[in-house]
């Protein structure tokens, strides 16, 4: 299965969520304010997510982009060390 998979997306983006502590699709998406449907279809692997939405989805989560995109990396990484460790102070 290639990393870029959507059913692959979807199912790290899954796991992220609920590393984050978020039980639903639905808590996770009122709680940042997401379309449910755009969230869910990302989550299920109906439509692949673009970079900008996994911006978005690694802040939340509290995991890494490239982690959620390719699963490379450490998805213990937060968001601000693994993407802007030269800024991580300074946001």
């Amino acid at each position: 299965m290639s990393p870029l998979n959507n059913e692959t997306l979807g199912s790290r983006l899954k796991n992220a969520r609920l590393k984050a502590g978020y039980a639903s699709a639905a808590a996770a998406s009122e709680q940042f304010r997401w379309a449910l449907s755009k969230y869910r279809a990302h989550e299920n692997g109906q439509n692949p997510y673009k970079v900008k939405d996994a911006e978005d989805y690694a802040r939340a989560f509290g995991v890494s982009v490239a982690w959620l995109l390719t699963g490379t990396s450490s998805k213990s990484e937060s968001y601000n060390n693994s993407i802007f460790p030269c800024c991580q102070n300074n946001i």
